[in-house]
């Protein structure tokens, strides 16, 4: 059957399976190919310019002119410029889902557009973006379109307190991440305890309402310290994933969070510090920590002892120690013994009879 005897709707649907490369080249062959290449790039839901390499800006140039339809633009580590995100933006101001890890080129201005065009903003990541600064983030955060995000990366981005503190402006933020990857070169100084506890208890927001966040990631923001953790256990009540790597979290901070009724829901904990928990704080915390399913321990001062009343954990599947020179042959072996969900245990730079003697428990 030939091409054209296809419906146009059937004709339409095959060039939405299509590279945006391809139907490029495709509406260039004649016109009734140009005319149902035009109607299909308007309908194309995402645009991932990924795999075009150096000439992702010019995708992206290319579909500000006929993609009106767009909803998702993917352009992670991309040479996209400001002004054809700005272009792009005003042809499809319907994109609510941003990934713009690490584009070296994007600045204030392509925030500044987002701000302006865009029609509802869901998620936003940029993860790695050095040109961005708090004078920009906050007038994202205070447009209209920001009403409706739930999920926001800046992580490695040289954002400080006063960007931060904004965020209090966004009522369904349900995923930050504000860590640090290593060899960054951003220093970890720039987020401290003021901007967290500003954005956490905002100014508009009732101690009665609980927080809508369910994963906060602060890994090696050092400058960040254990009271903030207090207030994120007593006001994020429905948070599911803790990232505290590198953040001083002392023994009493652990056990507030157990006793808080952040407990109920949390369900990844991760801990790294040389303040960390010790064996107190992990046995009167294990038991009241009902939904816990992964924990990483880095640096903590537990033993054996400590080790054992992860057991108790109900829902435990997976656990990460890390550097720890306390834990022996007995502690590990009686841990996956006696616990009954475990599945995997981790073990990262600990002695070597430790390491052999889990493999002779759990040979597979």
């Amino acid at each position: 059957m030939s091409f054209f005897r296809l419906s146009e709707q059937v004709q339409e649907l095959i060039f939405t399976f299509l590279p945006l490369s391809d139907i490029a080249r495709t509406a260039c062959s004649c016109k009734d190919l140009r005319n149902v290449a035009h109607l299909s790039l308007a309908r194309i839901p995402t645009l991932d310019v990924t795999p075009y390499g150096r000439k992702a800006d010019s995708v992206v140039r290319f579909a500000s002119l006929r993609c009106y339809g767009l909803n998702r633009l993917q352009a992670p580590f991309s040479n996209v410029r400001d002004s054809s995100m700005g272009s792009l933006l005003a042809a499809a101001p319907d994109i609510s889902v941003f990934n713009m890890q690490s584009c070296r080129y994007i600045s204030g201005l392509a925030l500044s557009c987002i701000a302006e065009r865009c029609n509802q903003l869901c998620v936003l990541d940029l993860k790695g973006c050095k040109n961005i600064r708090d004078s920009e983030l906050r007038k994202v955060l205070s447009a209209s379109c920001a009403n409706s995000l739930t999920d926001l990366n800046l992580s490695s981005t040289p954002i400080t307190d006063h960007g931060v503190a904004g965020l209090w402006l966004c009522n369904r933020l349900e995923r930050v991440n504000l860590g640090i990857e290593p060899d960054s070169g951003i220093s970890p100084d720039l987020v401290t305890d003021d901007g967290i506890l500003q954005w956490i208890r905002g100014p508009n927001r009732e101690s009665e309402n609980p927080h809508p966040l369910r994963c906060l990631i602060l890994r090696g923001r050092k400058a960040v310290s254990t009271a903030s953790v207090e207030v994120l256990a007593k006001a994020c009540l429905g948070l599911e994933e803790l990232d505290l790597r590198l953040v001083s979290v002392l023994p009493r901070h652990l056990t507030a969070i157990s006793l808080s009724d952040l407990s109920k829901s949390l369900r990844q904990l991760r801990l790294f510090g040389e303040d960390s928990v010790d064996d107190h704080a992990l046995c009167a915390a294990a038991p009241k920590l009902p939904s816990l399913e992964v924990l990483g321990l880095g640096n903590a001062k537990v033993s054996n002892h400590g080790m054992v009343a992860l057991a108790r954990c109900e829902r435990l599947r997976e656990l990460y120690v890390i550097r720890n020179n306390l834990i022996t042959t007995q502690g590990i072996t009686e841990l996956v013994l006696k616990s009954s969900s475990l599945q995997l245990v981790h073990l990262i730079r600990i002695t070597a009879p430790v390491c052999d003697a889990f493999r002779s428990v759990c040979p597979g």
